[in-house]
């Protein structure tokens, strides 16, 4: 194996400018750790706010990247050869990324990818998949003929979230900027589709209810977004309403 490799790298932070393809060293996994060939990464907001200075434990000169799969060719014998995939942590912010070559990380920051998953399905599956696990499940703890309504459900976490509340049994409310991006969803497992241009959210949500409102929101917006759904919520239980982190 060569002992260099590509990265992309940024050595200062406040612009995309900074970025770069340089040649550096191939990592040295230590005791505990694996070397991966990457063979995908993903790109999420978070690495772009991360090159423009707004994840403050970033350390630099660094290699963004927090998403990726890839197959371990240094580590624990009976991992090598096997393709995984991984994300998150200080990936990225205070160790270099994924959007290298080869990248080291923890032996309990991999998983097996699935034989019927492709390197790039695997590279799409962290951040945005936890994010919405996370504050599905593990938050709002959504059960099985549960109502949820997702904001942003057109965009990737939101995309996801519908998938993975539909899979629970949960009943999903989507929403949509105007008419026109109704022909853009695809098939998104959502049972009722608010259009935003046409339909005040509350009266949305209520309407798609039988007046009763949402017993989970998960809004990916937030901001101006805030009261809206505070007011679509049942009994306007706000302890369920879950704004994911900018």
């Amino acid at each position: 194996m060569n002992e260099a490799m590509h990265a992309l790298r940024f050595e200062k932070t406040g612009s995309l400018d900074a970025l770069g393809i340089q040649d550096i060293p191939v990592p040295k996994p230590v005791a505990g750790e694996v070397l991966v060939q990457v063979k995908a990464a993903a790109v999420n907001p978070s690495d772009i706010k991360n090159v423009l200075g707004k994840m403050h434990e970033t350390t630099v000169p660094r290699t963004p990247g927090r998403d990726f799969s890839g197959v371990v060719i240094e580590g624990p014998r009976e991992l090598v050869g096997t393709s995984v995939f991984g994300s998150g942590g200080n990936l990225g912010f205070g160790r270099d990324g994924s959007h290298a070559e080869f990248l080291t990380v923890p032996v309990g920051a991999v998983l097996p990818l699935p034989s019927n998953a492709s390197f790039e399905q695997g590279a799409g599956i962290g951040v945005a998949y936890m994010t919405a696990w996370t504050a599905l499940m593990n938050v709002a703890r959504l059960q099985k003929g549960e109502t949820v309504l997702i904001t942003g459900t057109t965009g990737n976490v939101g995309g996801i979230a519908a998938r993975i509340a539909h899979r629970s049994g949960a009943r999903v409310l989507g929403t949509v900027r105007s008419t026109a991006d109704l022909a853009k969803v695809g098939n998104l497992p959502v049972d009722a589709w608010i259009d935003l241009q046409t339909t005040d959210l509350p009266s949305g949500v209520r309407g798609a209810t039988m007046g009763r409102g949402a017993d989970v929101i998960l809004d990916v917006i937030g901001g101006a977004m805030f009261e809206k759904c505070l007011l679509a919520l049942l009994r306007s239980d706000c302890s369920r309403y879950i704004v994911e982190p900018s």
